[in-house]
């Protein structure tokens, strides 16, 4: 076995529990992960309805996508909103971070302003 000198900078996941631990934000050391909550635009030309859906953020916007998770139409009166709330804290719980737009969309829905991490830009 080797033994650990003072000197030797901390095990990978040691450093990761530290840098969690030592911030203030619980969001603001959560691991940069390249998938994201974010609308994808669907409908006719002029006609838009949009799809909360969780992608990988290197996808186009109405391109390749991981799952659906709801829908927008801003176009009703009311603007008609349906998002899987459960679905959306297991993603948010694996690390996905959603847009300003989706995450207004997100509280909207009902997830509390607290549970929903800050917007990736």
């Amino acid at each position: 076995m080797t033994a650990v000198t003072s000197g030797s900078p901390p095990h990978p996941v040691e450093a990761v529990h530290l840098s969690l631990t030592s911030r203030g934000s619980k969001w603001e050391g959560s691991p940069k992960l390249a998938v994201h909550i974010r609308l994808r635009r669907v409908g006719k030309t002029k006609a838009p309805t949009y799809r909360v859906v969780i992608a990988d953020s290197r996808a186009p916007r109405n391109g390749k996508f991981i799952e659906n998770i709801g829908h927008y139409n801003p176009r009703t009166e009311p603007a008609e909103l349906k998002v899987n709330a459960d679905r959306a804290r297991h993603w948010i719980k694996n690390g996905a971070r959603p847009t300003a737009t989706a995450r207004m969309i997100l509280v909207k829905s009902g997830l509390p302003d607290a549970e929903v991490p800050p917007s990736v830009r």
